[in-house]
């Protein structure tokens, strides 16, 4: 039984990462695509480094300190959150595809976790460069460990709003007008991830701005910020899973 258990799980992430594989090919074959659905995420560097070099410039107080730690934030998170679309289509440019996908003697939701990770990687690793360009160039910023801290916490919520666009499109494919069309414009799951990530990151942002002014200590501040975007990134994750679990499995063509 145990032999049995362990090589169900080496098929498990045999697949997984097959499909990796799979989203990494499609990715370097449409080199243009990729470009168009990562642009926002290209740019990140050089419009954080720009923006934040700015507001540096001009002397500031406690206050403007904060706000520019919390416009970092804003920044990188809207610029993250719009390049998130990918994923709030990634069922639905399967086309007809998905038909063979769901016919094959694995797990399908493989498929799914494999575009999220993909998405995931890229997008973090944007953001810790672009984050990494303002702490080294910026000589200015007042405390680069508020920095790194913004970053881990537009990590986590960038993760979380990637699930949400997903389960967007678990619950609203288009497969059969994709199929038709090879046209992903008529489809409106990508302006709802657009929608919710500009409210998610104003909501979080205005968040992070209330912490940061509080008389608190430096430590609470960050775990207050933090502690949010950790509990956000928990309950997409549960959520995300439960329609993974129940709702997509019933998805037809």
């Amino acid at each position: 039984n145990v032999k049995l258990h362990k090589g169900g799980n080496k098929a498990h992430n045999n697949t997984f990462f097959t499909f990796v594989k799979k989203e990494w090919l499609l990715s370097t074959r449409n080199i243009n695509d990729f470009i168009n659905n990562y642009s926002f995420m290209f740019a990140t560097p050089y419009i954080l480094y720009i923006m934040v070099s700015i507001f540096t410039a001009i002397d500031r107080n406690n206050l403007g300190n904060f706000m520019t730690t919390a416009f970092t934030g804003f920044i990188a998170l809207s610029l993250a959150s719009a390049s998130n679309t990918s994923s709030a289509l990634a069922i639905t440019q399967e086309g007809s595809e998905f038909v063979l996908l769901k016919t094959a003697p694995s797990d399908t939701a493989n498929m799914a976790w494999a575009k999220i990770f993909f998405n995931l990687v890229f997008s973090s690793v944007m953001i810790f460069i672009s984050f990494a360009a303002v702490i080294i160039f910026c000589k200015r910023i007042d405390s680069p460990i508020n920095y790194w801290l913004m970053m881990l916490a537009v990590m986590f919520i960038n993760a979380g709003l990637i699930l949400w666009s997903f389960q967007i499109d678990i619950m609203n494919p288009k497969l059969r007008e994709y199929a038709s069309h090879n046209d992903s414009n008529f489809v409106n799951n990508a302006a709802e991830s657009i929608k919710i990530g500009l409210i998610t990151t104003v909501l979080f942002t205005g968040i992070a701005m209330l912490f940061l002014i509080d008389a608190s200590t430096l430590f609470w501040q960050w775990a207050k910020i933090l502690g949010v975007a950790v509990v956000f990134f928990g309950i997409r994750f549960y959520i995300f899973r439960s329609y993974l679990k129940n709702i997509f499995p019933d998805i037809e063509f």
